[in-house]
């Protein structure tokens, strides 16, 4: 997938999602005064989440229930003199005949029920937690901290626990380094698992004296020597751009890339930072395609990284 198509398909998702939140929050807005109306007896005649061309409609006993084109508000309408002409028999039921506090209780029922509703949700975020990046990594930043305190290290680490206290992400890492800070702390201990193994190892005294509780753009988890770990993802050639570098040099949608100019290449990211230090030169490149190798000379271009030349 080229960087045009990702951003497509990224915007496209943004709008969805966006599209579903605010029809959430309209049609919770609506409802509430929708309820209320119906406690006083008041008639409802539509209930509309969004505006302009009608979608969809289904008329129960008394209230037409409706999706509209555009789905960034919606209304609720009711039996109003102020508005036409009203049957003698729902004059009882008409908004303008209720009193001032019923009428005052259906509008602000809309946003108290929109703050109801928010208090829930974080409620619930609150007590379930959101998904996040685990602290995992491999290879401590040279000459950190956390190398010197891990020195030759061949594996991947999930931190457990910084000063004793668990950690999750590395948001909550970060929050137990500035705890530490704040406390005029000179050193932290971790807890770590073995990715591979499972194995428990306590790092003691892990300096904290290049992280500066006064620079608040200072990315701590780094300064300390965490280098988060790449996620693995096959460099597995996406869409081939027509008349790309990938596409005159004969590579195909699916190719495996397995070298380019004789350096091994195991993953995305590996790929990556290989083709961003060979900017306008041709490369060979070996990939696998149905269990057979095939070699490709492709000229890259002057920003092969971010062009995503290889696909």
């Amino acid at each position: 997938m080229g960087l045009w198509e990702f951003a497509t398909l990224t915007f496209m998702w943004s709008l969805l999602g966006f599209i579903l939140a605010i029809g959430i929050l309209v049609t919770i807005h609506e409802w509430g005064h929708y309820q209320v109306a119906r406690w006083f007896n008041i008639k409802v005649v539509k209930f509309s989440i969004g505006f302009g061309k009608k979608l969809w409609s289904k008329q129960g006993k008394e209230t037409e229930f409706q999706l509209a084109l555009i789905p960034i508000g919606g209304f609720v309408k009711f039996v109003d003199e102020r508005e036409g002409p009203v049957a003698e028999e729902d004059l009882p039921r008409a908004f303008n005949r209720q009193s001032v506090y019923k009428r005052f209780a259906v509008v602000a029922a809309g946003p108290i029920i929109n703050l109801i509703f928010a208090w829930m949700m974080f409620t619930a975020i609150y007590m379930i937690g959101v998904s996040a990046p685990k602290p995992i990594f491999d290879q401590p930043i040279a000459k950190s901290a956390l190398e010197k305190a891990l020195p030759d290290n061949d594996q991947a680490w999930l931190v457990l626990q910084v000063d004793q206290q668990e950690v999750t992400s590395w948001l909550t890492v970060r929050e137990q380094l500035l705890m530490a800070l704040v406390d005029d702390q000179k050193r932290v201990s971790l807890t770590l698992e073995s990715i591979e193994t499972g194995r428990i190892k306590v790092l003691d005294n892990v300096s904290l004296a290049e992280l500066d509780l006064e620079n608040q753009k200072q990315n701590w988890v780094r300064a300390i020597g965490f280098q988060p770990a790449m996620i693995p993802v096959p460099a597995i050639v996406g869409d081939v751009k027509a008349n790309g570098p990938a596409d005159l040099a004969g590579l195909q949608s699916g190719d495996l890339i397995l070298s380019i100019n004789g350096t091994a290449i195991h993953y995305w990211h590996d790929l990556v930072t290989t083709v961003r230090d060979l900017p306008n030169q041709e490369v060979f490149v070996v990939v696998s395609r149905d269990g057979v190798n095939y070699d490709h000379q492709v000229a890259l271009t002057a920003n092969a990284a971010a062009n995503d030349d290889l696909t």
